[in-house]
This record gives structure tokens, sequence and C-alpha cells, in this order.
């Protein structure tokens, strides 16, 4: 299981600049919303018949890298959380995948994801880069963050920024997505809704707002590191963390590194190793048992997670041979 070199959040908090995100890019976003634009529920994007696979995030892989996937099966990734989500491409050509619906992010298109919408982000092809910002909208408060996909560093995720607490304009923008998807609704009163959010968050970052992280994030958290500390001997990836703790993938990456000082596949590998060093030490069981036991494809594939991590083989430590 490799360990994972990407998906960094931390030291790069600096570079997001958060107001001038909200003021400029988000708000020209918003400017433009139409029954066309929406997502989901606005015009799909027809794929070429040159895109025959799409890169999927290392989120949804328990070796914690971006796999390309032929489609149609690509169409069936995607991850849901019960908060409201919106993001903007602010460079590059994006895909986003929706329930099963392909749309594309170009010219600062606003995708808005009401609680529960099964969705996920792809390059769609590994030469083109891009930079999307999310906007997170749980109830106990807002928060940004930006994600850059790059052809040699894959999928990076910048440090979150928050933005204040959303009051009841998310459920503003809920309630009338949902209207407008059942044939009702008005887009000029989604644009008042998505406005006023943007016009609270460019306050709060004004007032120098730098919120504390807040007790049901904690929580959160601690729901991530519960649900790890008893599936780790499965092979379980991010996004399946990141449901069990009501977050998307790449958030829970930023909070996650922020309040423990590593990722999460770090912290599944750590279970992992300590795990396996148990059983090299104090069983007999096969190594290709206790590699099966702990979620690897095979103990060619232990051995290689094992190896990089200690610096010996399996066996070579079962027999005290440790470099």
């Amino acid at each position: 299981m490799a360990k994972r070199k990407r998906g960094r959040t931390d030291g790069r908090e600096a570079r997001v600049d958060a107001l001038g995100l909200v003021t400029g890019a988000i708000l020209r976003s918003i400017g433009s919303v139409s029954a066309s634009t929406i997502v989901p529920g606005g015009k799909t994007f027809v794929a070429p018949r040159s895109l025959r696979q799409l890169v999927v995030p290392s989120f949804y892989f328990d070796d914690g890298r971006d796999h390309p996937v032929r489609m149609p099966a690509a169409l069936s990734y995607g991850h849901r959380v019960e908060v409201l989500e919106m993001c903007v491409a602010l460079s590059g050509s994006p895909l986003l995948v929706v329930e099963g619906d392909l749309y594309r992010l170009a010219d600062e298109r606003l995708a808005i994801l009401c609680p529960g919408v099964m969705h996920y982000e792809s390059c769609g092809n590994r030469a083109r880069p891009y930079e999307l910002v999310w906007l997170i909208m749980a109830p106990d408060g807002a928060s940004l963050h930006v994600t850059h996909y790059t052809p040699k560093g894959g999928y990076v995720v910048d440090a979150n920024r928050a933005l204040g607490r959303p009051g009841s304009v998310a459920d503003e923008i809920v309630s009338e997505m949902e209207e407008i998807a059942s044939g009702g609704g008005s887009i000029e009163r989604l644009r008042a809704a998505l406005a006023s959010f943007a016009s609270r968050s460019a306050q709060f970052l004004l007032a120098g707002g730098r919120e504390a992280r807040s007790a049901s994030l904690s929580v959160a958290v601690e729901r991530a590191r519960q649900f790890i500390r008893t599936r780790y001997a499965e092979p379980i990836s991010v996004a399946d963390v990141a449901e069990a703790a009501h977050l998307s993938p790449n958030y829970l990456s930023s909070v996650f590194k922020d309040a423990t000082g590593h990722t999460v596949l770090e912290e599944i590998h750590g279970l992992k190793l300590a795990e396996a060093k148990s059983r090299l030490r104090e069983s007999d069981a096969p190594v290709k048992q206790i590699a099966r036991e702990l979620g690897f494809d095979s103990a060619h594939y232990f051995s290689r997670f094992f190896h990089r991590a200690t610096g010996a083989t399996p066996s070579e430590y079962r027999a005290g041979r440790t470099a």
C-alpha cells in the first residue's frame, strides 16, 4: 500500500486569497447563473469520442493513487455529503460527475450541489491542469478551499478558510434549487440568495474573521478517526472515511491534516503497519494470511508496503533482521 505523497494541505493557506475569490470569481459566477448553467440540472457535457476514461482522484482508492478509469465505469464514482456544497472553476476546464452525468466547469461556471447529491471532480485529461474553489456550507460554519490538479503533482488541496456562519441562506439556496429542479422556482431568487451568502462571507473576511475550529468539526474529525480505528484492516479509502465523517473527501483531507498533523491515509497506514508488526512478532501466521486479513490485495503488495515503511521485508522483520 503506497504512501501518499500528494494532497498536502499544510503551509499553503497564505496562497488562498479568500476575499479575492469571494468578491471576484465567485461573485462573477453568481451573476452568470442561468437555467442552462446550473449543476446539476443544467446543460450536461457531451463527451467527445476521444474521452474514453476519466482520472478518478485518489480519495476513492485505498492505495492513495489517482486512477484512470474507463468510461462508463468512471461515471459510477462519487460521494454524498449531507451539507450544501458549491464550486467554481478558477482555471482550466475541470469535469464534474454528478449523479452519473458529466458537466464541464469552464468559464467560471457555478456548480451548486444540494445535500445528498453524489459527485466527484476529475481532470478528464491527465495533461490538463486546473484550479477549482469549493465552498462548504455546514450549519455551524461555511468554509472555502481550493483544489489544484497538475499532471505531475496530481490533486492537491489548499488549507481551508472560514467564511462565518451561513445562517438561513443555505436553506434558501437549497429550497430554490429544489423548486427549479421541479420546474418552478426563480433564477433571480437563487441569485439573490447566493449573492447574500457572498456578501456575508466578504464581511466576515473583511472583519478579519478567523473562527476557531467549531466543536462540530472536531467531532467530525474524531468520527473519522473512530471509523479508521474500527475499519483500518479493510481496504478503506479517504472517500469511505469522509462519508462516515459526513464531510467531502477533499474537505476532510484539509481539516484532518490541520487537526492531527498527518493525512487520513497516513493514519490508516500507521494502524495497518502497527498491526502487521504485532502479528509478525507474536504469531506464526503466514505472511500471505496477514496480508489478506489487513486488507491488502496480495502478499507482494503487502511486502512492498512493509519494506517501504520499515526497510525490511515481513520475513526479515519476523526474523529480527530489521534495517
